[in-house]
C-alpha cells in the first residue's frame, strides 16, 4: 500500500493492516486494522493485534501514525505500554531469521484517544527513521539464538564469524534502504514455529542424545489444513517397543503418509511416568504465551540437571500452536471462522474445532495417567504473570492445587502468586466478547470436568509488566509431606540423577540477589521464557525431587562430581523453619487463609497437632518439628479469671470516619460490636502489612476481633494511610488522631445513631506486625501527644528498625524514601528501641501490656524483641502487668491462620482485656 511516499505492507504470516490514509491537516498516517475473520460471514470485532512494515522513508523523516480502530485496552496503555519495532535491510529475503529479530519497544510513549460511537480507541505514536539505527544494526554481533544447544539446534557456527555484521546491510549510512516492522507485541508466526520445529527434527544434539526422547507428530490439521503439532519429550526410561495408535478422531485427519503407525510416538510405561500436557496460542495474538512455551521447550531439551530429572520423571506432551489459522491470518483472538476456541472444551466439534477436539480426545483417553494440564495465554488488563486455577471442593485437593502455583513463584521472579485466582466464580463467568459463552468451555475447566485431575491451569502473562519482582531463594532442599504432594512423587528408574552443578545448571544464580520490589521492569522474551522454566521446576518441588531446590538452604557445591542419594538427603538440609524467612512471603494473601481457619478444615486436610500445617499468608509450609509448649516471661497478670463470653446475638459492623489533623481526606474505620444496651470499652486495632499494605483478614486477627467482640468490647479497625503514597508522619498521625477522636467522644457521636454506646475512658490499642510497631509508638509518645491508652497488645511488632538484620532497607525505600546515613534522627524517632524508656515510662501508670511473638520469626528478630522488653521489664517490676509470650518454633504472624496456637494467643489477649476492664471498674468507670 503506497501512501504519501511510504509503502505499507502486512502481506506476510501474522501480518495485520487493512488500509492506510494520509491526513494532510494533521500530517498523520491513519491506519486501519483487519478484524478477526473480516470480510467473511464469521467476522469478529477484535482489532487489538497489528503487525505491518513500512519502507521508503527519507533519512530523518518523523512519521506520525494513528491506528484508528484499536480495541479499547485502556488499562494496558495507561501503564506506559509501548508496541514493538525492528529494523531490517530491504534486501533481506527472510526477515524472521534470529539475527533480524532485534525487537525493541518504541522509544517514546503512545497516546490513546477514545473512538466516537464504538468500543474502540485511537492509538497514536511517532517514529523517526534515523540513519543511526543502521549504525547500531551494523555493529550488533550476530545473534546466538540460532546456535544455542539448549533449543536443540546444532552448534556448528564458525566462531570467527560471530562479530560479523548481517549480510546485505546497506553500505552507505545516508541511504534509508531499510524496512521497519511494527507489532502489537513480540511476534512469532506460524512459519517461524514450523521452521524451528523442522530444525529441531534434524538436530544432531537431539537425535544422538542418549538422555532425550523427542518425537514430533501431527495431532490433526486446522480448518485451513495447517499442521497442529504435538511433541513428546521424556528420556528413554520406561519407553516401550510399541507405538501409540494413529490419530483418527477428526475429519481433518493428517494424511496417511504423515499418520503412519511408525510415525507415532513410542508408548511409555505410564504406571511409572505420568503425562504433563502443555499447550499454547489458542488465542493467536497472545504471543507472550509462545515465548513461555519456548522457555519450556528449551529447558526440557537442555542438559540442566533439573531438566534431566523432569525427563526421567514425566512424559511431556506439548502442543506449540492450537490455532495456527488465526496466527497466520493475523487474528487476535479467533480462528478462521471467528470462533474463540477456548470456549469449546466442554463440547468441541470435530468438524468445527479439530484442534480442541483432538486435545480433549487425547487427554480424556489418558485421564488416569495425566498429572498436569497447563494452557498458556496472555492478558492485556491484569498486570503480572499469574494462574487461573479451579475451585476444588475437597480441602486437601485445593491445598495441593494452590501449592503447585506457589512453587512457580518460588522459581521465577516474574510470576506473582498473589495475582492468581482459584474462585468458583472464575470457573463459570461469562464474557460479553464471546456471545455469552462461559468459562465452563475453557481448557482448564473443560479438561478438569473431563478428567477430574486437580492440576488444570491457565497461565496468563501481561504484555507489559508485573506488579512486583519476586526474590528467589538460594538453592537447597526441602521436602513436602507426602499427603500434600500425592501423585507427584513418582517412582523413578535406576539411581538418583547426576547432579553435576557446573554448566549443567541453567539460571543458577540468576535473580538471586535482593532486587527492589518497588521496580517492575517491562517484560521481554527472556522473562516469559523464565516463567516457563518456573512452571517446570515447580513440578520437581511438588514431588520433592528437585536437585536444586530454591526453597531454602545453601547454594550447592560446584563440584562437577555426582551427588548420590545419600548426599542429597544429608542432615544439613533445611527445615521449613529455615525456609520461611523472606519478607516477600508476608504480603501474599489468598483465599485459603479463611478455608483453613477451623480445626475441622485442618482435620479434613489430614493435619494433626503433632504435624501442624502453617499457612504463611498463602504459602503452605510444614513445620517439620513437634509443637513445643509456650515459654513466657516470669511476670504474669495475677489472679485473673479467664473465661469466654458466648455470643448471644450476631455481631454487627458499621463504618465511621473522622478528619485527621494532617491532610484533608477523612480517615475511615470499621466498628465491630455486639448490639446491647451496655457501654462498651474500646479496642483500637492497627493492622499490619509492612507499612505499605495490609488489612484485618488474616485468620489470627479475625479471631482476635471476634474474641474481643464476644467479651463485649467495641473493636475499631483503622484504615490508616499507607506508604509510600503517604508519609510516615501521616501514618502515625492517623493512629494518634484515632486515639484522640475516641477519647473525645467522636466514636460515640458517630455510632450513637445505631444504638452503640462506647466508654472512651477504657481504650486498648492493639496491632500486628507494622501495626504493633505503630501501637508502641503511639503509647511511647502518649504523654506528650495526649494519646495515652489503658492497655497495649503488641502482636509480633518490630521494635528496632535500625540494627541489622532489620527492615531498614524497606524504610529507606518505601517509608522515609531516604537513606539512613545522614538522617539518623528521623529513623531513630521511628524505632521504639532507641527511646529513653525509663524517662518515658517511669512516672506513667503501668498499663497492662502484652507481647506475643514466635521464636523463629524471620521478619522480627527475636533478639531485638527480647532486648526491647528487657529494658521495659525493670520499669514494671516483678509484679507489673507486663506479659511476654514466646511460641517456640513459630513464624511471623503464626503464618496467618488459626491453629492450636491461636487459642493460647486469644487467652493471653482476653487476660489483658479483662485486666483493663477490672481496673476501669475500680476507678469508678461507667462499665
Amino acid at each position: 500500500m503506497e501512501c504519501n511516499n511510504l509503502t505499507f505492507s502486512s502481506e506476510f504470516d501474522s501480518g495485520n493492516l487493512k488500509k492506510v490514509k494520509f491526513d494532510d491537516r494533521s500530517n498523520e498516517y491513519h491506519l486501519y486494522q483487519t478484524r478477526d475473520a473480516q470480510d467473511t460471514a464469521y467476522e469478529a470485532p477484535y482489532t487489538t493485534w497489528f503487525h505491518f512494515n513500512v519502507k521508503g522513508a527519507k533519512p530523518g523523516q518523523l512519521a506520525h501514525f494513528v491506528i484508528m480502530n484499536m480495541n479499547k485496552q485502556n488499562r494496558l496503555y495507561k501503564q506506559d505500554y509501548r508496541p514493538l519495532y525492528k529494523i531490517v535491510p530491504n534486501n533481506v529475503t527472510d526477515p524472521s531469521l534470529p539475527m533480524y529479530n532485534n525487537w525493541q519497544r518504541l522509544p517514546s510513549p503512545v497516546i490513546t484517544k477514545p473512538h466516537s460511537g464504538e468500543n474502540l480507541m485511537q492509538l497514536k505514536f511517532k517514529f523517526k527513521f534515523d540513519v543511526h539505527f543502521l549504525k547500531q544494526f551494523e555493529s550488533r554481533p550476530k545473534a546466538r539464538g540460532s546456535s544455542n544447544n539448549s533449543n536443540g539446534n546444532d552448534n556448528n557456527n564458525n566462531n570467527n564469524n560471530n562479530n560479523q555484521s548481517p549480510p546485505n546491510t546497506p553500505s552507505t549510512p545516508d541511504d534509508c534502504n531499510f524496512t521497519v516492522y511494527f507489532a502489537f507485541c513480540f511476534p512469532q508466526s506460524y512459519t517461524e514455529s514450523q521452521n524451528r520445529l523442522h530444525k529441531l527434527d534434524l538436530s544432531k544434539s537431539v537425535l544422538t542424545s542418549k538422555d532425550i526422547y523427542y518425537h514430533r507428530e501431527a495431532l490433526t490439521l486446522s480448518l485451513d489444513k495447517r499442521r497442529i503439532d504435538m511433541l513428546t519429550l521424556s528420556n528413554f526410561d520406561g519407553k516401550m517397543e510399541g507405538r501409540d495408535a494413529p490419530f483418527h478422531f477428526t475429519p481433518s485427519t493428517v494424511p496417511e503418509a504423515e499418520n503412519h503407525p511408525n510415525l507415532r510416538a513410542n508408548k511409555f510405561d505410564l504406571q511409572t511416568k505420568k503425562i504433563c500436557f502443555i499447550s499454547s496460542r489458542v488465542h493467536p495474538g497472545e504471543t507472550p504465551a509462545q515465548f513461555v512455551f519456548d522457555g519450556i521447550l528449551n529447558f526440557l531439551l537442555s542438559d540442566d540437571v533439573r531438566a534431566k530429572q523432569l525427563r526421567k520423571q514425566y512424559v511431556f506432551k506439548l502442543v506449540p500452536m492450537l490455532n495456527p489459522d488465526g496466527v497466520a491470518r493475523g487474528h487476535y483472538r479467533c480462528d478462521s471462522r471467528g470462533v474463540n476456541l477456548n470456549r469449546f472444551y466442554d463440547e468441541p466439534c470435530p468438524n468445527a474445532h479439530p484442534s480442541i477436539y483432538g486435545v480433549k480426545h487425547f487427554l480424556s483417553s489418558n485421564a488416569s495417567n495425566l498429572r498436569l494440564y497447563l494452557d498458556l495465554h496472555a492478558h492485556a488488563s491484569k498486570r503480572g504473570c499469574f494462574i487461573y486455577g479451579n475451585y476444588l471442593e475437597k480441602e486437601e485437593e485445593q491445598l495441593a492445587n494452590q501449592l503447585y502455583v506457589k512453587m512457580i513463584s518460588m522459581n521465577s521472579p516474574w510470576f506473582e502468586y498473589k495475582g492468581s485466582d482459584f474462585s468458583q466464580k472464575g470457573m463459570s463467568g461469562k464474557d460479553k466478547r464471546d456471545n455469552g459463552l462461559t468459562k465452563e468451555g475453557s481448557g482448564r475447566v473443560g479438561i478438569y470436568m473431563a478428567t477430574g485431575i486437580s492440576h488444570c491451569y491457565t497461565l496468563e502473562c501481561n504484555y507489559n509488566e508485573g506488579l512486583n519482582t519476586g526474590v528467589l531463594g538460594n538453592c537447597g532442599e526441602v521436602r513436602f509431606p507426602e499427603s500434600m504432594t500425592a501423585g507427584f512423587a513418582q517412582t523413578t528408574f535406576g539411581e538418583s540423577p547426576a547432579n553435576g552443578y557446573g554448566d549443567g545448571v541453567r539460571g543458577l544464580g540468576r535473580y538471586l540477589g535482593n532486587p527492589s520490589r518497588m521496580t517492575t521492569p517491562k517484560y521481554n522474551r527472556e522473562m516469559f521464557c523464565n516463567v516457563g522454566e518456573g512452571c517446570l521446576v515447580a513440578l520437581l518441588d511438588m514431588s520433592g525431587s528437585n536437585p536444586i531446590c530454591r526453597q531454602g538452604g545453601k547454594v550447592p557445591s560446584t563440584n562437577p562430581g555426582r551427588l548420590t542419594s545419600s548426599d542429597s538427603r544429608t542432615s544439613s538440609a533445611p527445615t521449613w523453619s529455615e525456609v520461611v524467612q523472606d519478607v516477600s512471603f508476608y504480603h501474599i494473601y489468598c483465599s485459603i487463609i479463611t478455608r483453613l481457619s477451623s480445626r475441622r478444615a485442618l482435620s479434613a486436610a489430614g493435619l494433626s497437632v503433632r504435624a501442624p500445617l502453617s499457612l504463611f499468608s498463602g504459602f503452605l509450609c510444614w513445620e517439620l518439628f513437634p509443637f513445643s509448649p509456650l515459654s513466657s516471661s516470669k511476670t504474669t497478670i495475677p489472679d485473673v479469671v479467664v473465661k469466654t463470653v458466648p455470643c448471644k446475638s450476631a455481631p454487627s459492623m458499621q463504618s465511621a470516619s473522622f478528619d485527621p489533623e494532617r491532610g484533608t481526606q477523612e480517615v475511615r474505620c470499621d466498628v465491630h460490636y455486639l448490639p446491647s444496651a451496655t457501654s462498651k470499652p474500646v479496642v483500637l486495632y492497627i493492622h499490619g502489612g509492612a507499612w505499605v499494605l495490609g488489612g484485618k483478614d488474616l485468620g489470627i486477627i479475625t479471631s482476635f476481633i471476634d474474641r474481643a467482640v464476644e467479651l463485649d468490647w467495641a473493636v475499631v479497625s483503622l484504615d490508616y494511610r499507607l506508604c509510600p503514597h503517604a508519609s510516615f508522619d501521616d501514618m502515625l498521625g492517623d493512629c494518634k488522631d484515632a486515639v484522640r477522636w475516641i477519647r473525645k467522644g467522636g466514636l460515640s457521636s458517630a455510632c450513637d445513631r445505631d444504638g452503640l454506646r462506647v466508654d472512651p475512658t477504657a481504650l486498648v490499642i492493639a496491632g500486628d506486625s507494622a501495626g504493633g510497631h505503630l501501637s508502641n509508638l503511639v503509647h511511647l509518645n502518649g504523654a506528650e501527644d495526649g494519646t495515652g491508652v489503658d492497655g497495649i497488645i503488641d502482636m509480633f511488632g518490630p521494635a528496632d528498625i535500625i540494627t541489622p538484620p532489620t527492615t531498614l532497607k524497606l524504610f529507606e525505600a518505601a517509608v522515609f524514601k531516604r537513606v539512613y546515613r545522614g538522617n539518623e534522627e528521623v529513623f531513630k524517632k521511628a524505632s521504639p528501641s532507641t527511646y529513653d524508656l525509663p524517662a518515658l515510662l517511669g512516672s506513667r501508670p503501668k498499663i497492662p501490656w502484652l507481647n506475643f511473638i514466635g521464636t523463629t520469626d524471620g521478619l522480627v528478630p527475636i533478639k531485638h524483641n527480647r532486648a526491647y522488653y528487657s529494658a521495659i521489664a525493670p520499669i514494671y517490676g516483678p509484679s507489673g502487668p507486663l506479659v511476654r509470650v514466646e511460641v517456640l518454633g513459630s513464624f511471623h504472624g503464626f503464618c496467618g491462620i488459626n491453629s492450636h496456637k491461636t487459642d493460647t494467643f486469644l487467652e493471653a489477649c482476653e487476660a489483658i482485656l479483662t485486666k483493663v476492664r477490672e481496673e476501669r471498674l475500680e476507678e469508678g468507670s461507667r462499665i
